[in-house]
């Protein structure tokens, strides 16, 4: 029978997953277990909501330590932003290291500190709106 005679026919949808956060408490374990300069690279993702190309990206000049802002910017002589000296697997490595140390149980990658990151916010008190904005999201359905 052609597919296009089916009544009603439906194909399947794939069942939405909800990301994988981590609790404050699991946070500060994970922390426990990273060592320099891993455990600023995590700092940041999680203190800034920052996703690992961006924080891998990052040089000092990008920091503003009297406004408390980070930047991104082009590096002068290519044109190309961010400089990548570690490499995204070496962090990874590390992540899936001290998460195991710390006995989480969860699959924990670089990116679910920035989910966690704006979970915390929300925890605390903080309109979604904003959360939003410091995420660098358009809209509250982006990921």
């Amino acid at each position: 029978m052609d597919v296009d005679t089916l009544p009603e026919f439906q194909y399947a949808k794939r069942p939405k997953r909800l990301p994988v956060v981590l609790t404050q408490l699991e946070t500060k374990r994970v922390f426990q277990h990273l060592n320099e300069p891993y455990s600023i690279m995590v700092g940041l993702m999680y203190g800034a909501g920052l996703r690992l190309s961006e924080c891998l990206s990052l040089r000092v000049l990008d920091i503003d330590f009297e406004r408390l802002e980070i930047t991104t910017s082009k590096d002068p002589v290519t044109g190309r932003t961010g400089r990548h000296h570690i490499h995204t697997k070496s962090v990874s490595r590390v992540i899936s290291s001290a998460v195991r140390k710390a006995g989480i149980m969860k699959h924990v990658t670089a990116h679910v500190f920035r989910h966690s990151f704006a979970t915390h916010l929300l925890e605390y008190g903080y309109d979604i709106r904003t959360v939003q904005e410091l995420m660098g999201h358009a809209n509250v359905n982006k990921s």
